[in-house]
């Protein structure tokens, strides 16, 4: 989601749903589906993402409003539309920046109050593996 360009996401896989914020310049928001078509979306990531099945995606890389109030609600919404052993993942994780800290403050809230463990966190680039529906 808010995918800045789309380089980080399309060095790490080529099979995913890539929901974005249209209300950040730059972001591209898409959809790479197993016939390696491309849908862009132009929707908020909230709105992209609740339409969706729930439990339809492997893996959603989160890279939207920085700001904790929206990186919680895209871990939340990412959370119902990634499979049990799917991956959530991300960028900006760590202290500081115009938005405070509020990456890493949602990641680890989430990590606490989910059923998700940390695979890693390494630099800015956050890894999470959803355990349980």
């Amino acid at each position: 989601m808010g995918l800045w360009v789309g380089f980080a996401t399309s060095s790490i896989t080529q099979e995913a749903h890539y929901p974005a914020d249209p209300t950040n310049p730059g972001t591209t928001s898409q959809v790479v589906t197993s016939n390696g078509q491309v849908e862009v979306i132009r929707k908020s990531s909230a709105e992209a993402l609740i339409g969706l099945e729930d439990a339809s995606l492997d893996f959603v890389y989160i890279d939207g409003n920085h700001l904790y109030d929206y990186v919680k609600q895209d871990l939340e919404l990412s959370f119902q539309k990634v499979k049990a052993g799917g991956l959530i993942t991300g960028d900006d994780y760590g202290p500081g920046g115009w938005w405070d800290g509020g990456v890493q403050i949602a990641v680890d809230e989430f990590c606490a109050n989910y059923p998700v463990t940390t695979v890693w966190i390494r630099g800015s680039q956050f890894i999470l593996r959803k355990t349980a529906e």
